[in-house]
């Protein structure tokens, strides 16, 4: 199932992100200030960590995400921002791909494109 709302995903996080933005939709994440990666020892496998702002009704928030033990990533250009515009994120277990889990593509910018085991709600921060 392929969603932009986050009750709708078994992800971490997810209940205290709820608990702040009870409506949390990944619609509504806009531009990337911070965009890093970590490669595993093995060399198969990177985390890739990024914040971006929120907008709800009322507030501006920081949001930060970690998609954990990627396989594959797609990135746009960075010219000079990166825009995260329509992130669905589509729960891929049944395909049975070896340690992936979770397909977030931007289809607002179909270059971003992340395969992941898991991913994470690590911080949210008002501005």
């Amino acid at each position: 199932m392929r969603t932009h709302l986050l009750r709708d995903l078994p992800i971490a996080g997810k209940t205290a992100a709820l608990e702040l933005l009870p409506e949390f939709d990944f619609y509504r994440l806009g531009r990337v200030t911070r965009f890093s990666f970590e490669q595993d020892e093995s060399g198969q496998f990177a985390d890739i960590f990024l914040t971006a702002t929120y907008s709800d009704s009322a507030h501006n928030f920081d949001v930060t995400i970690k998609f954990g033990g990627c396989r594959r990533a797609k990135v746009p250009e960075f010219a000079p921002l990166l825009h995260l515009a329509e992130l669905e994120i589509e729960d891929i277990r049944k395909d049975q791909l070896e340690n992936i889990q979770y397909k977030a593509k931007c289809y607002g910018n179909t270059d971003f494109e992340i395969l992941s085991n898991n991913i994470a709600i690590t911080n949210i921060e008002r501005r």
